[in-house]
């Protein structure tokens, strides 16, 4: 840089006693006077740094770039020193619960290192956090925009699977897949899983249908085979909904909606004796439940076993008397 000037002399008086509100008017004052000085917009752009106002810098230092690479390096070293302070205290914030601070932090972050997709991410993932999802729907995009990965995919799939666009939660869904299987391969589970919601939401079921059996092969919960074998149900693909409701109701307590939709489907099949203990089994663990008993009436008169049908019908007049009393 050479012989240091006079103006950096002076503000280095003001930094050296960390008076940053005295140096940055007297910058002001200069740039104002000559809007053309590369030296005082630097020097700005470094006071408003250390002070904390990280827009003003980043306008200050860039005018500073604009005019002249004098300060290139140092430019260069203020933004990454303080952006990757800034990063460590959101990160430091974000451990300790406090979400909205760690969200200033990693926007000054974000402010300071503009092409860093890790300080997006994690602004996207503390936004998120602080329960403003918009905002951190933008924080990925800028990180997806910068370094295309899985996690910030799958981040935005969520996003938008929480508020009904389904469409786009397939979108990035299929991203996500299509990514470097061993990059993608941690967060498959979970996309797969979103993706055959956002299918069934969307009536695409065919495709639905082939996530739903994949996301069972490697993460068997019981919901999601519940609400596999409901859809199934529904649509009258009763066969696949039979072993899917079969399984379920294999489990010393399975749900109510379980034991009705399984009889249902025997009865759909054809499969009356099964119906009838299916219903029998329902009965027994839901004395109340009037449906079952007139699903139970209807197995048996299927079978023709009209006396135990009617057996059954005596039952549910005496429940219905109750009811009415």
């Amino acid at each position: 840089m050479g012989c240091e000037s006079d103006l950096a002399r002076r503000v280095g008086k003001y930094e050296q006693t960390r008076d940053y509100e005295s140096a940055a008017q007297l910058l002001q004052r200069a740039t104002q006077r000559n809007s053309q000085d590369a030296e005082a917009h630097f020097l700005l752009g470094r006071v408003q740094v250390r002070r904390g106002a990280y827009e003003d810098a980043v306008a200050a230092l860039e005018t500073s770039r604009e005019l002249s690479p004098r300060f290139e390096e140092q430019i260069e070293f203020l933004r990454e020193k303080h952006g990757r302070e800034e990063f460590q205290e959101g990160r430091e914030a974000d451990q300790s619960g406090s979400y909205q601070a760690a969200v200033q932090h990693y926007r000054n972050a974000t402010l300071l290192l503009p092409d860093d997709a890790a300080a997006h991410r994690a602004l996207g993932h503390a936004l998120v956090q602080a329960d403003q999802a918009a905002e951190a729907e933008k924080a990925y995009q800028e990180a997806l925009d910068l370094e295309p990965d899985a996690e910030t995919l799958n981040n935005l799939a969520a996003l938008a699977f929480r508020r009904g666009a389904y469409a786009e939660t397939v979108r990035y869904s299929q991203r996500a897949l299509g990514l470097d299987p061993e990059t993608a391969r941690q967060s498959r589970p979970e996309v797969v899983e979103r993706l055959a919601y956002a299918h069934l939401r969307l009536d695409q079921f065919s495709a639905a249908k082939e996530r739903f059996r994949e996301a069972l092969s490697t993460t068997p919960s019981e919901e999601l085979r519940r609400d596999f074998a409901f859809a199934l149900h529904q649509r009258g693909e009763y066969e696949e909904a039979r072993s899917q409701l079969e399984t379920l109701a294999a489990a010393q307590t399975p749900d109510r909606s379980v034991l009705h939709a399984l009889g249902d489907t025997y009865l759909a099949l054809g499969k009356h004796h099964a119906a009838t203990e299916t219903y029998r089994r329902l009965y027994q663990q839901h004395p109340e439940d009037e449906d079952a008993l007139q699903s139970l009436i209807i197995a048996y008169h299927n079978l023709d076993q009209d006396e135990e049908a009617q057996k059954y019908t005596d039952q549910l007049k005496e429940l219905t008397d109750d009811d009415n009393r």
